[in-house]
């Protein structure tokens, strides 16, 4: 018969050996995890290069204003529709003197006379 220290070596070594396979499983799978993330990066930087590509693309000013042009039928502000900025707070005949602090005011030719405008205040709050 086998002597006790023997015995219990063999159980040890046993033990040991199955926790070092167990180890290198989950090692093993650790690494094809970091190599499947690795991949899902390289694609995600491809797509962001692709997007970046094509956001340029879209947002390039002659497609744009090709764009306008077709699609708006906006023309060209004057610098006759701009009123000064020492008009700015000017008091205003129709309206009595200016109660906001606008940093810019559009004189347009265009409104005819006992035109209201909508809104009056100067935050979006005021609408």
């Amino acid at each position: 018969m086998l002597n006790k220290s023997v015995l219990i070596n063999l159980c040890a070594l046993f033990v040991l050996g199955a926790m070092t396979y167990g180890i290198k499983q989950k090692v093993m799978d650790l690494d094809n995890e970091l190599m499947s993330v690795q991949r899902e990066i390289v694609y995600y930087q491809e797509s962001m290069h692709i997007l970046n590509a094509e956001w340029a693309y879209l947002t390039r000013p002659s497609r744009l204003q090709a764009l306008v042009k077709t699609h708006l039928d906006m023309e060209n502000s004057h610098g006759l529709s701009l009123v000064s900025y020492d008009n700015v707070f000017a008091e205003d005949q129709e309206y009595g003197p200016c109660e906001y602090h606008d940093p810019i005011r559009l004189a347009s030719a265009n409104i005819t006379p006992g035109h209201k405008p909508l809104f009056r205040g100067s935050n979006s709050r005021d609408y």
